[in-house]
């Protein structure tokens, strides 16, 4: 698909399939929540394929968007002979959640939010380790968790492994496929974004925490898309 709009500057354009993803001031863009390529760029993904953005296309205007998928070549067949299979998604209820944070306040602050609006409903059950090596500790006794919340920094708390250490040494022990684990940090620049994510974190919330509603719709998505790609592309 090709546009006429005025293109996309090329620092933008590692970005803009992101959620709220949107560029410009706010006179040039038009109503809406920026999230349409992101959808678009999730199901790509989820049928093992890419998204990608080209820009500008000439004369300084315009951008091109196309996406890839590996398919395979289906004999004709009779449509009784067609078997279906559906990918259901459990609910998300009665998911584990672990906290991971050295300060007491914020495990307090995080865990209120999982106790609030439909969170409260789901049932989910939480948990809390002051270091990432409790968190390890406790993975390492049994524990079993679907979604972590992992600070970013943890210099006290009886450890020295910052979130990321933590994060990577999980992943490492999961293969990927388990837990969802969310960066929490008060710096929010870039780079710390980009470490984290290359540690193995799918997503990033600010400290304080966004509201409830918010943190529910992003673990939703991520849920999703983490056990369907997982389910179709093995």
């Amino acid at each position: 698909m090709t546009d006429t709009g005025l293109g996309i500057p090329e620092d933008k354009q590692k970005g803009i399939m992101e959620l709220r993803g949107q560029t410009g001031d706010a006179e040039s863009q038009s109503k809406g929540f920026g999230i349409g390529l992101n959808v678009t760029s999730s199901f790509a993904v989820l049928m093992c394929g890419a998204l990608e953005v080209r820009s500008p296309v000439a004369n300084d205007r315009g951008s091109e968007f196309s996406f890839t998928l590996e398919l395979e070549k289906v004999k004709q067949v009779e449509e009784e002979d067609v078997a279906k299979e559906v990918i259901l998604l459990p609910p998300l209820v009665n998911l584990r959640a672990l906290i991971v944070d050295d300060s007491k306040m914020s495990r307090k602050v995080m865990g209120r939010k999982f106790e609030t609006g439909h969170f409260k409903e789901l049932k989910w059950k939480v948990e809390h380790a002051d270091s990432g090596e409790k968190a390890l500790e406790m993975m390492e006794g049994g524990g079993v968790y679907d979604v972590i919340v992992m600070d970013e920094h943890m210099p006290d708390g009886g450890g020295v492994l910052l979130g990321t250490d933590a994060t990577r040494l999980i992943r490492e022990r999961d293969g990927g496929e388990r837990a969802i684990i969310v960066g929490h940090s008060a710096n929010q620049t870039e780079a710390d974004k980009e470490k984290g994510k290359a540690s193995g974190q799918d997503w990033f919330w600010a400290k304080p925490p966004p509201p409830w509603k918010e943190m529910l719709q992003d673990v939703t998505w991520l849920w999703g898309q983490k056990r369907a790609r997982v389910a179709m592309c093995g």
